[in-house]
């Protein structure tokens, strides 16, 4: 599989920025957002009111009518299984042959026991043949837009996390497609790559914003930056993770938190 040289920033050229204006290590922020944080909660609903911990993640920022997508998007959910793994094999430099081929027995070579595997294997012809159509031009882009992961930037793929705050009530879990940097470097390294393969929209960058607040917490680090990339479009968003956005983003964790309580 070969890829185009495009003359603008790759993927990788915006994950890593220039090295020379990155700030220094912030430590202390994460202190405080967790205090915050647990203040919210019991603002919102005070201890002891609450039957169950309340959990957050990514997928709840999404636009009302995205996570209310009809079943029939079922195609468009395996093809974004079976890009992002492509993702995985790009960046540990994984020779690509057959994207659809080599997409799939990656997948289900890491999801062994994964509840789309049944739908994937009921496919029809058809179906199988416009799902590979689809994944094949998404490869294209991704491999075309990605640019070089070098592994002196201790890249890790599909990393999950959580953060367990205001003494076990509030949960916060989330999913990194890909993240590189180190937080024990003296200046910030850590930039985070939230990989789609659907148009770039609103909701993108509330989930940003999120993953920026959960790097935060969980490791004691803000990181550099959040960047969104869509193989639909090839569009790239990047952010730089500053106190305004991790504000933004308590702002955000508040209105979600408040529609789960109703919800209850």
């Amino acid at each position: 599989m070969t890829s185009a040289t495009l003359n603008v920033p790759s993927v990788a050229d915006v994950l890593r920025g220039d090295r020379l204006c990155r700030p220094r290590s912030d430590l202390a922020v994460s202190f405080g957002l967790r205090a915050e944080i647990s203040d919210l909660l019991f603002s919102i609903a005070p201890a002891g009111r609450l039957e169950a911990p309340v959990l957050v993640r990514s997928s709840d920022f999404r636009s009302p009518e995205v996570a209310e997508a009809p079943a029939g998007s079922v195609l468009h959910r395996l093809r974004g299984f079976l890009v992002t793994e492509l993702l995985r094999l790009l960046v540990v430099n994984s020779p690509i042959e057959d994207p659809f081929r080599d997409a799939v027995a990656a997948w289900k070579s890491a999801n062994g026991s994964h509840p789309m595997l049944d739908v994937f294997n009921a496919l029809d012809s058809e179906e199988q043949a416009r799902l590979a159509t689809d994944v094949t031009s998404h490869a294209v882009a991704l491999s075309s837009r990605l640019g070089y992961v070098n592994p002196a930037w201790r890249p890790r793929t599909a990393v999950s996390s959580v953060a367990r705050l205001a003494g076990g009530s509030l949960i916060l879990k989330d999913h990194f497609d890909l993240v590189v940097g180190s937080v024990r470097t003296f200046n910030a390294s850590v930039a985070l790559l939230d990989f789609t393969t659907s148009a770039l929209s609103d909701h993108h960058e509330r989930i940003l914003r999120y993953h920026a607040l959960v790097q935060t917490v969980v490791s004691g680090v803000v990181p550099l930056r959040v960047v969104s990339f869509s193989s639909a479009t090839t569009e790239i968003s990047s952010h730089e993770v500053t106190d305004d956005l991790l504000r933004h983003a308590l702002d955000d964790l508040k209105g979600i938190i408040q529609r789960k309580l109703i919800e209850a």
